[in-house]
């Protein structure tokens, strides 16, 4: 008898602690998330300064022609300190969201890929433009894809933001767009 009182002694206290212990780590985890929502708040506010004064000191810039050269290059220089500021907190952003990702769920749609590729091309023409370079998509027919594709789209504007940074003026950039047994290889 007694040791069978015992050990549901036992077996209580031993539920009693994983309760609590339960207790602590979502409690932990709140925490954390509030920590994380706090620290995204306060970058979202950070990201505003240094564009509110890049924005004031372009629009100073693009009103006043005649501005003495002097003061051109202050106001040219403080711009693109706040800029690369600017970039710094936009970088910092992404890491605190990036261990958010895990849950994101995907809005698959069919689409097609050659009016994908077509219509980024479009919203580059400007910056291709700038570059003095020319983008040029190489498909034999139209493939269909099951994809999300905001997030399709996002991958492929960061794909041509980087061949315009990180190439010479002047550089064509060719797509060339293959498609495989299961796969489409771009």
């Amino acid at each position: 008898g007694h040791s069978n009182i015992k050990e549901f002694e036992d077996v209580l206290i031993s539920f009693s602690h994983m309760k609590e212990s339960l207790k602590a780590s979502l409690e932990q985890q709140w925490k954390a998330e509030q920590m994380q929502k706090e620290q995204i708040a306060a970058l979202a506010h950070d990201l505003k300064t240094p564009l509110t004064s890049i924005i004031a000191y372009l629009s100073l810039l693009n009103e006043s022609p005649d501005m003495p050269e002097e003061q051109r290059a202050k106001y040219t220089q403080i711009s693109l300190e706040k800029a690369k500021r600017l970039g710094d907190l936009i970088n910092e952003f992404f890491e605190i969201t990036r261990y958010n990702l895990q849950n994101i769920t995907l809005e698959k749609q069919k689409i097609s890929l050659n009016m994908l590729l077509e219509q980024l091309v479009d919203e580059f023409y400007p910056v291709f433009q700038r570059k003095n370079t020319t983008c040029h998509i190489n498909m034999e027919d139209d493939i269909e894809l099951y994809v999300d594709a905001e997030r399709m789209a996002r991958v492929f504007d960061n794909l041509f933001r980087n061949a315009i940074s990180y190439s010479y003026e002047g550089t064509p950039i060719d797509v060339f767009v293959e498609r495989q047994e299961k796969a489409v290889r771009i």
